[in-house]
Protein backbone atom coordinates (compact mmCIF):
# COMPACT_ATOMS: atom_id res chain seq x y z
CA UNK A 1 0.00 0.00 0.00
CA UNK A 2 3.11 2.62 0.80
CA UNK A 3 4.57 1.40 -2.42
CA UNK A 4 1.15 2.53 -4.55
CA UNK A 5 0.81 5.26 -2.54
CA UNK A 6 4.51 6.52 -3.34
CA UNK A 7 4.05 5.62 -6.92
CA UNK A 8 1.12 7.73 -7.37
CA UNK A 9 2.85 10.82 -5.63
CA UNK A 10 5.69 10.71 -7.88
CA UNK A 11 2.97 10.36 -10.93
CA UNK A 12 1.44 13.52 -9.66
CA UNK A 13 4.46 15.22 -8.68
CA UNK A 14 5.84 14.31 -12.30
CA UNK A 15 2.71 15.43 -14.04
CA UNK A 16 3.30 19.43 -14.24
CA UNK A 17 6.86 18.73 -15.40
CA UNK A 18 6.07 16.22 -18.38
CA UNK A 19 2.67 18.87 -20.12
CA UNK A 20 5.73 21.72 -19.56
CA UNK A 21 8.58 19.62 -21.56
CA UNK A 22 5.69 18.21 -23.98
CA UNK A 23 4.28 22.09 -24.58
CA UNK A 24 8.37 23.27 -24.89
CA UNK A 25 9.54 20.21 -27.66
CA UNK A 26 6.17 21.55 -29.44
CA UNK A 27 7.49 24.92 -29.64
CA UNK A 28 11.16 23.41 -30.55
CA UNK A 29 9.81 20.72 -33.54
CA UNK A 30 7.58 23.78 -35.00
CA UNK A 31 10.49 26.26 -34.62
CA UNK A 32 12.64 23.08 -36.20
CA UNK A 33 10.35 22.17 -39.16
CA UNK A 34 9.92 25.97 -40.00
CA UNK A 35 13.59 26.86 -40.35
CA UNK A 36 13.75 22.76 -42.09
CA UNK A 37 11.39 23.66 -44.32
CA UNK A 38 13.61 26.74 -45.97
CA UNK A 39 16.58 24.19 -45.98
CA UNK A 40 14.50 21.66 -47.42
CA UNK A 41 12.76 22.92 -49.96
CA UNK A 42 14.49 23.87 -53.31
CA UNK A 43 11.65 25.81 -55.45
CA UNK A 44 12.29 28.91 -53.54
CA UNK A 45 16.12 29.30 -54.84
CA UNK A 46 15.55 27.60 -57.90
CA UNK A 47 12.34 29.94 -59.14
CA UNK A 48 14.62 33.01 -58.15
CA UNK A 49 17.50 31.35 -60.16
CA UNK A 50 15.27 31.03 -63.22
CA UNK A 51 13.82 34.62 -62.73
CA UNK A 52 16.74 36.15 -62.19
CA UNK A 53 18.91 34.30 -65.28
CA UNK A 54 15.47 35.10 -67.58
CA UNK A 55 15.69 39.42 -66.45
CA UNK A 56 19.26 39.11 -67.59
CA UNK A 57 18.76 37.80 -70.78
CA UNK A 58 15.86 40.10 -71.68
CA UNK A 59 17.58 42.88 -70.72
CA UNK A 60 20.79 42.16 -72.98
CA UNK A 61 18.31 41.12 -76.06
CA UNK A 62 16.79 44.42 -75.33
CA UNK A 63 19.63 47.00 -74.28
CA UNK A 64 22.82 44.70 -74.73
CA UNK A 65 23.85 45.21 -71.25
CA UNK A 66 25.39 42.21 -69.24
CA UNK A 67 23.75 42.12 -65.82
CA UNK A 68 26.54 40.47 -64.17
CA UNK A 69 25.10 40.83 -60.63
CA UNK A 70 21.60 39.15 -61.91
CA UNK A 71 23.95 36.64 -63.53
CA UNK A 72 25.21 35.17 -60.34
CA UNK A 73 22.40 35.38 -58.63
CA UNK A 74 20.69 32.88 -61.17
CA UNK A 75 24.05 30.91 -60.86
CA UNK A 76 23.89 30.61 -57.38
CA UNK A 77 20.37 30.22 -56.30
CA UNK A 78 20.46 27.08 -59.16
CA UNK A 79 23.18 25.67 -57.22
CA UNK A 80 21.44 26.01 -54.21
CA UNK A 81 18.68 24.60 -55.19
CA UNK A 82 20.61 21.27 -56.73
CA UNK A 83 22.25 21.30 -53.28
CA UNK A 84 19.35 20.90 -51.37
CA UNK A 85 18.01 18.28 -53.15
CA UNK A 86 20.85 16.58 -55.69
CA UNK A 87 18.92 13.47 -56.37
CA UNK A 88 15.70 15.32 -57.86
CA UNK A 89 15.25 15.07 -61.82
CA UNK A 90 12.89 18.31 -61.96
CA UNK A 91 15.70 19.88 -59.80
CA UNK A 92 18.58 18.82 -61.87
CA UNK A 93 16.66 19.18 -65.12
CA UNK A 94 15.27 23.17 -64.35
CA UNK A 95 19.06 23.89 -63.04
CA UNK A 96 20.34 22.94 -66.59
CA UNK A 97 17.85 25.05 -68.20
CA UNK A 98 19.05 28.08 -66.06
CA UNK A 99 22.53 27.38 -66.97
CA UNK A 100 21.72 27.27 -70.77
CA UNK A 101 19.72 30.10 -70.04
CA UNK A 102 22.06 32.43 -68.60
CA UNK A 103 24.35 31.53 -71.86
CA UNK A 104 22.17 33.69 -73.79
CA UNK A 105 22.65 36.63 -71.85
CA UNK A 106 26.76 36.39 -72.28
CA UNK A 107 28.47 38.57 -74.47
CA UNK A 108 29.99 36.94 -78.10
CA UNK A 109 33.58 37.70 -76.59
CA UNK A 110 32.87 35.21 -73.30
CA UNK A 111 33.67 31.97 -75.17
CA UNK A 112 35.23 30.51 -72.31
CA UNK A 113 32.69 31.32 -69.64
CA UNK A 114 29.85 30.13 -72.45
CA UNK A 115 31.66 27.14 -73.21
CA UNK A 116 32.18 26.45 -69.39
CA UNK A 117 28.43 27.03 -68.67
CA UNK A 118 27.06 24.77 -71.61
CA UNK A 119 29.09 22.14 -70.28
CA UNK A 120 27.93 22.68 -66.58
CA UNK A 121 24.49 22.38 -68.21
CA UNK A 122 24.97 19.71 -70.27
CA UNK A 123 26.13 17.65 -66.87
CA UNK A 124 22.70 18.83 -64.82
CA UNK A 125 20.65 17.38 -68.46
CA UNK A 126 22.41 14.24 -67.95
CA UNK A 127 22.07 13.78 -64.54
CA UNK A 128 18.58 14.36 -64.64
CA UNK A 129 17.91 11.99 -66.79
CA UNK A 130 20.45 9.61 -65.31
CA UNK A 131 18.16 9.93 -61.92
CA UNK A 132 14.39 9.51 -63.64
CA UNK A 133 15.47 6.00 -64.54
CA UNK A 134 15.03 2.96 -62.10
CA UNK A 135 17.93 2.30 -59.88
CA UNK A 136 19.18 -1.17 -61.77
CA UNK A 137 19.34 1.21 -65.27
CA UNK A 138 20.85 3.59 -63.28
CA UNK A 139 23.75 2.01 -61.90
CA UNK A 140 24.50 -0.39 -65.19
CA UNK A 141 24.29 3.29 -67.28
CA UNK A 142 27.01 4.64 -64.57
CA UNK A 143 28.94 1.44 -64.85
CA UNK A 144 29.18 2.14 -68.78
CA UNK A 145 30.42 5.52 -68.10
CA UNK A 146 33.08 4.79 -66.02
CA UNK A 147 34.27 1.68 -68.08
CA UNK A 148 34.28 3.99 -71.47
CA UNK A 149 36.20 6.81 -69.44
CA UNK A 150 38.67 3.96 -68.23
CA UNK A 151 38.58 2.39 -72.12
CA UNK A 152 39.79 5.69 -72.81
CA UNK A 153 43.06 5.95 -71.14
CA UNK A 154 43.86 2.62 -72.32
CA UNK A 155 43.53 3.91 -75.48
CA UNK A 156 45.61 6.75 -75.14
CA UNK A 157 48.67 4.36 -73.97
CA UNK A 158 47.72 1.67 -76.62
CA UNK A 159 47.71 3.68 -79.56
CA UNK A 160 50.94 4.24 -80.07
CA UNK A 161 52.66 2.16 -83.15
CA UNK A 162 52.94 -0.80 -83.15
CA UNK A 163 49.36 -1.05 -81.68
CA UNK A 164 46.17 -3.47 -83.41
CA UNK A 165 44.48 -1.53 -85.94
CA UNK A 166 41.41 -1.56 -83.55
CA UNK A 167 43.14 -0.06 -80.64
CA UNK A 168 44.06 2.83 -83.63
CA UNK A 169 40.09 3.02 -84.58
CA UNK A 170 39.35 3.89 -81.28
CA UNK A 171 41.56 5.98 -80.56
CA UNK A 172 41.30 8.59 -83.74
CA UNK A 173 37.60 8.43 -84.26
CA UNK A 174 36.24 7.81 -80.05
CA UNK A 175 37.85 8.52 -77.67
CA UNK A 176 40.55 10.96 -79.01
CA UNK A 177 37.96 14.05 -79.22
CA UNK A 178 36.75 13.04 -75.67
CA UNK A 179 39.84 12.63 -74.03
CA UNK A 180 40.94 16.15 -75.76
CA UNK A 181 37.70 17.47 -74.15
CA UNK A 182 39.03 16.32 -70.83
CA UNK A 183 42.39 16.96 -71.25
CA UNK A 184 43.21 13.59 -70.28
CA UNK A 185 45.88 13.06 -73.01
CA UNK A 186 48.92 14.40 -71.71
CA UNK A 187 51.65 11.93 -70.34
CA UNK A 188 50.12 8.27 -70.71
CA UNK A 189 53.12 7.65 -73.49
CA UNK A 190 55.59 10.37 -72.85
CA UNK A 191 59.01 8.32 -71.49
CA UNK A 192 58.05 5.68 -74.07
CA UNK A 193 60.18 4.97 -76.01
CA UNK A 194 61.93 8.58 -76.05
CA UNK A 195 60.90 11.62 -74.84
CA UNK A 196 60.51 13.61 -78.63
CA UNK A 197 61.61 17.57 -78.70
CA UNK A 198 60.10 20.13 -76.68
CA UNK A 199 57.86 22.60 -78.09
CA UNK A 200 57.72 26.40 -77.36
CA UNK A 201 55.55 29.25 -79.13
CA UNK A 202 57.08 32.57 -80.10
CA UNK A 203 55.32 35.51 -80.65
CA UNK A 204 57.06 38.71 -82.62
CA UNK A 205 54.39 41.71 -81.44
CA UNK A 206 53.97 44.69 -83.09
CA UNK A 207 52.18 48.11 -82.66
CA UNK A 208 50.87 50.84 -84.12
CA UNK A 209 53.79 53.25 -83.11
CA UNK A 210 56.63 51.20 -84.98
CA UNK A 211 57.82 49.19 -82.01
CA UNK A 212 57.60 45.44 -81.72
CA UNK A 213 58.66 43.04 -78.95
CA UNK A 214 59.18 39.19 -78.72
CA UNK A 215 56.75 37.03 -76.20
CA UNK A 216 57.84 33.16 -75.80
CA UNK A 217 55.98 30.52 -73.68
CA UNK A 218 57.02 28.42 -71.85
CA UNK A 219 60.12 30.17 -70.18
CA UNK A 220 61.12 28.78 -66.97
CA UNK A 221 62.13 32.24 -65.17
CA UNK A 222 58.50 33.15 -65.88
CA UNK A 223 57.88 30.68 -63.25
CA UNK A 224 58.59 29.99 -60.15
CA UNK A 225 57.62 26.28 -59.63
CA UNK A 226 58.94 23.25 -61.96
CA UNK A 227 55.10 22.08 -62.25
CA UNK A 228 54.34 25.16 -63.31
CA UNK A 229 56.52 25.33 -65.95
CA UNK A 230 55.22 22.22 -67.40
CA UNK A 231 51.95 22.89 -67.35
CA UNK A 232 52.72 25.66 -69.71
CA UNK A 233 55.07 23.62 -71.33
CA UNK A 234 51.46 21.56 -72.15
CA UNK A 235 49.99 24.72 -73.87
CA UNK A 236 52.47 24.62 -76.35
CA UNK A 237 51.27 20.98 -77.49
CA UNK A 238 47.75 22.53 -78.64
CA UNK A 239 49.46 23.73 -81.65
CA UNK A 240 51.50 20.83 -82.69
CA UNK A 241 48.48 18.70 -84.14
CA UNK A 242 49.88 18.21 -87.74
CA UNK A 243 48.91 16.79 -90.69
CA UNK A 244 50.70 14.14 -92.63
CA UNK A 245 54.21 15.34 -94.26
CA UNK A 246 53.19 16.58 -97.93
CA UNK A 247 54.36 18.67 -100.24
CA UNK A 248 52.74 19.80 -103.08
CA UNK A 249 54.52 21.25 -106.17
CA UNK A 250 52.48 24.69 -106.55
CA UNK A 251 53.97 24.90 -102.41
CA UNK A 252 57.14 24.33 -103.84
CA UNK A 253 57.64 26.36 -106.20
CA UNK A 254 56.03 29.01 -104.20
CA UNK A 255 58.66 28.11 -101.63
CA UNK A 256 61.62 28.53 -104.29
CA UNK A 257 60.55 32.28 -105.11
CA UNK A 258 60.22 32.93 -101.63
CA UNK A 259 64.07 32.50 -101.25
CA UNK A 260 64.79 35.34 -103.87
CA UNK A 261 62.46 37.84 -102.98
CA UNK A 262 62.19 37.45 -99.03
CA UNK A 263 65.85 36.21 -98.76
CA UNK A 264 64.62 33.08 -96.56
CA UNK A 265 66.25 29.90 -97.74
CA UNK A 266 65.66 26.50 -96.66
CA UNK A 267 67.23 24.13 -94.07
CA UNK A 268 70.47 22.63 -95.64
CA UNK A 269 70.40 19.41 -94.12
CA UNK A 270 66.79 18.71 -93.80
CA UNK A 271 64.33 17.53 -96.68
CA UNK A 272 62.14 19.97 -97.98
CA UNK A 273 59.06 17.62 -97.12
CA UNK A 274 60.19 17.95 -93.56
CA UNK A 275 60.57 21.07 -93.55
CA UNK A 276 56.86 22.25 -94.14
CA UNK A 277 54.11 21.26 -91.94
CA UNK A 278 50.56 22.17 -91.98
CA UNK A 279 48.87 22.18 -88.76
CA UNK A 280 45.46 20.66 -88.08
CA UNK A 281 42.24 22.49 -88.34
CA UNK A 282 42.20 21.85 -84.42
CA UNK A 283 45.47 23.16 -83.99
CA UNK A 284 44.70 26.47 -86.73
CA UNK A 285 42.02 27.25 -84.54
CA UNK A 286 44.24 27.47 -81.02
CA UNK A 287 46.32 29.82 -83.36
CA UNK A 288 43.95 32.26 -83.83
CA UNK A 289 43.21 32.25 -80.07
CA UNK A 290 46.52 32.23 -78.98
CA UNK A 291 46.56 35.40 -81.29
CA UNK A 292 43.52 37.25 -79.80
CA UNK A 293 44.95 36.67 -76.46
CA UNK A 294 48.67 37.79 -76.57
CA UNK A 295 47.69 40.60 -78.65
CA UNK A 296 44.93 42.22 -76.12
CA UNK A 297 47.44 41.11 -73.40
CA UNK A 298 50.40 42.77 -74.13
CA UNK A 299 48.00 45.53 -75.54
CA UNK A 300 47.00 46.36 -71.30
CA UNK A 301 50.41 45.79 -70.38
CA UNK A 302 51.45 49.37 -70.03
CA UNK A 303 49.35 52.25 -68.85
CA UNK A 304 47.96 53.35 -71.12
CA UNK A 305 47.24 50.56 -73.66
CA UNK A 306 49.56 50.34 -76.73
CA UNK A 307 47.87 49.09 -79.96
CA UNK A 308 48.59 46.08 -81.25
CA UNK A 309 48.66 45.98 -85.48
CA UNK A 310 49.82 42.28 -85.69
CA UNK A 311 51.11 39.24 -84.52
CA UNK A 312 53.71 36.91 -86.44
CA UNK A 313 52.95 33.06 -84.58
CA UNK A 314 56.12 30.39 -84.81
CA UNK A 315 56.03 26.99 -83.71
CA UNK A 316 59.92 26.11 -82.26
CA UNK A 317 61.20 22.46 -81.79
CA UNK A 318 64.24 22.35 -79.12
CA UNK A 319 65.94 19.62 -80.40
CA UNK A 320 67.90 17.52 -78.19
CA UNK A 321 71.98 16.89 -77.92
CA UNK A 322 73.85 13.88 -79.19
CA UNK A 323 75.58 12.66 -76.34
CA UNK A 324 78.67 13.61 -78.30
CA UNK A 325 77.57 17.22 -78.89
CA UNK A 326 77.31 17.18 -75.13
CA UNK A 327 81.07 15.46 -74.28
CA UNK A 328 81.91 18.75 -76.23
CA UNK A 329 80.55 21.25 -74.01
CA UNK A 330 77.68 22.61 -76.53
CA UNK A 331 75.14 24.78 -74.73
CA UNK A 332 71.97 22.86 -74.91
CA UNK A 333 70.58 26.35 -75.28
CA UNK A 334 72.07 26.68 -78.73
CA UNK A 335 70.04 28.78 -80.79
CA UNK A 336 70.60 26.92 -83.99
CA UNK A 337 69.13 23.82 -82.00
CA UNK A 338 65.50 25.87 -82.47
CA UNK A 339 63.76 24.42 -85.59
CA UNK A 340 61.63 27.11 -86.10
CA UNK A 341 58.17 27.20 -88.24
CA UNK A 342 55.77 30.01 -89.35
CA UNK A 343 52.67 29.95 -88.41
CA UNK A 344 51.36 32.67 -90.06
CA UNK A 345 50.73 36.73 -89.15
CA UNK A 346 47.45 37.28 -87.25
CA UNK A 347 45.85 40.71 -86.26
CA UNK A 348 44.12 41.43 -83.18
CA UNK A 349 40.89 39.12 -83.89
CA UNK A 350 42.89 36.61 -84.42
CA UNK A 351 42.54 36.47 -88.39
CA UNK A 352 45.07 35.30 -90.65
CA UNK A 353 46.43 38.71 -92.16
CA UNK A 354 47.79 36.20 -95.51
CA UNK A 355 46.58 32.42 -96.10
CA UNK A 356 48.59 32.85 -99.35
CA UNK A 357 52.42 33.84 -97.54
CA UNK A 358 54.91 31.86 -99.47
CA UNK A 359 56.51 31.25 -96.04
CA UNK A 360 53.05 29.67 -94.48
CA UNK A 361 53.83 26.99 -92.45
CA UNK A 362 57.34 26.28 -93.29
CA UNK A 363 60.46 26.43 -91.40
CA UNK A 364 62.64 29.46 -91.31
CA UNK A 365 65.95 28.09 -90.68
CA UNK A 366 68.62 28.69 -87.87
CA UNK A 367 71.96 27.35 -88.84
CA UNK A 368 75.30 27.40 -87.36
CA UNK A 369 78.42 27.25 -89.96
CA UNK A 370 82.25 26.95 -89.46
CA UNK A 371 84.79 29.95 -90.34
CA UNK A 372 87.46 31.44 -89.60
CA UNK A 373 86.55 33.46 -86.53
CA UNK A 374 84.18 30.34 -85.23
CA UNK A 375 81.10 29.05 -85.14
CA UNK A 376 78.57 31.48 -86.93
CA UNK A 377 74.66 31.36 -86.27
CA UNK A 378 72.68 32.35 -89.55
CA UNK A 379 69.17 33.40 -87.40
CA UNK A 380 66.84 33.80 -90.71
CA UNK A 381 63.97 33.53 -87.87
CA UNK A 382 64.99 36.72 -86.36
CA UNK A 383 65.33 38.60 -89.80
CA UNK A 384 62.10 37.02 -91.38
CA UNK A 385 60.46 38.25 -87.72
CA UNK A 386 61.51 41.90 -88.14
CA UNK A 387 61.17 42.33 -91.74
CA UNK A 388 65.11 42.94 -92.23
CA UNK A 389 65.67 43.70 -95.95
CA UNK A 390 66.96 40.72 -97.63
CA UNK A 391 70.29 40.30 -98.74
CA UNK A 392 70.79 40.60 -102.64
CA UNK A 393 71.52 37.01 -103.52
CA UNK A 394 70.57 34.21 -100.89
CA UNK A 395 71.93 30.72 -101.53
CA UNK A 396 69.45 27.94 -101.85
CA UNK A 397 70.45 25.46 -99.62
CA UNK A 398 67.71 22.79 -101.14
CA UNK A 399 69.95 22.43 -104.41
CA UNK A 400 72.91 24.42 -102.71
CA UNK A 401 74.78 23.68 -99.13
CA UNK A 402 76.81 26.81 -99.18
CA UNK A 403 75.25 29.27 -97.05
CA UNK A 404 76.33 32.81 -95.68
CA UNK A 405 75.71 34.22 -92.64
CA UNK A 406 73.74 37.37 -91.09
CA UNK A 407 76.51 40.01 -90.64
CA UNK A 408 76.86 40.62 -87.23
CA UNK A 409 74.84 37.13 -86.50
CA UNK A 410 77.59 35.46 -84.23
CA UNK A 411 75.32 34.46 -81.03
CA UNK A 412 75.60 31.08 -80.60
CA UNK A 413 72.52 31.07 -77.72
CA UNK A 414 69.12 31.41 -77.44
CA UNK A 415 68.16 35.42 -76.95
CA UNK A 416 67.21 36.08 -73.83
CA UNK A 417 64.26 38.71 -72.86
Amino acid sequence: MAGWSCLQLRRLIALPRSVGESEMASDTSVADSSSARIFSNPWPAMLLGLGAAGISVLVYRTTGTVLVPFLLLGLLSAGVAIAIRPQSPAVLGLGAVTGFTVCFALLPSWDSIRMFMVVLSATAAVAAVLMSLPRTLRRIAFSLIIVFHLGGILSSAFSQPPAPALAQWAWTYVYRPYLEFMYLTNAYHFYSPEPGPGDLVWFYIKFEDGSAEWFKIPRREDNSLAVEYQRRLSLTQAVNGLMAPQLPEEVRKRRQLAIATEGIPGHPLIDPVTQYRVPSALSKEMLRSFARHVTYTKAHATEPPRKVSSVKVYRLQHQFLQPQELADGIDPDSLWLYFAYYQGEYDTNGNLLDPEDPLLWWMIPIVKTDSADGPVVMDYLTQHAEQQKAPKKAQDPINNPGIKAIPGSHDDKAPKL
